[in-house]
This record gives structure tokens, sequence and C-alpha cells, in this order.
């Protein structure tokens, strides 16, 4: 019974990787994929400057003045926080946020 299991569940494995797969081969996913990526890279600097500035939520709190709650919903949410929320938590860690625009 125990290597039905295994073998079931190695079938749905690559079963799911070809599912995977096909979705990706699609015109609409690479077109998500492109629309998507500034806020994938956004979303990874943002996490590395929380990270790197080796502040707690509570001292960040204090250097923005406000909640410690509110960083927190900051952090697990960024695409929530205003343009200055956005800002001060960057001041707060230290850092300026600089946009470029760009022609397609």
């Amino acid at each position: 019974m125990e290597k039905e299991s295994c073998e079931s569940l190695a079938e749905a494995r690559i079963r799911t990787k070809e599912y995977r797969d096909a979705i990706r081969a699609t015109p609409e996913y690479a077109e998500l994929k492109r629309q998507m990526r500034p806020a994938f890279l956004f979303a990874n600097e943002f996490d590395k400057v929380y990270k790197h500035s080796k502040l707690t939520q509570a001292q960040i709190a204090k250097r923005m003045g406000t909640s410690q709650s509110r960083v927190s919903q900051i952090i697990n949410n960024p695409f929530c926080a205003s343009f200055d929320s956005l800002r001060r938590f960057f001041d707060a860690c230290g850092m300026d946020i600089v946009v470029t625009a760009k022609r397609r």
C-alpha cells in the first residue's frame, strides 16, 4: 500500500509540473509576468531594505512617528501603503526611494 501511495504522489507531482509548464508557455502568462515584474522587484527591494536595516518594527515606528502595528501592516503588505508612508518607512531605515521612468 505504501509503495502505491509513493507512486501516486510521484505521478501527481509530474502532472502538476506538466500543468505548470503548460500555463507558463501561454502568451497570457508571459504578459502577466511582464506586467507584474515591477511589483515583484519592488517587493524584493522593500524586503531587503527592511532586513538590512536591522531595526525592530518599534524602532521604525518611532522614527516614522506612527505605531508598531502600522509598521507591521506596511511590512506585510507594502502595496497597500501610501507613497508618503513608504517614503517615511524607507527614510526611517536610512534609505531614499529613487524612481526611474523609461520608455517601453
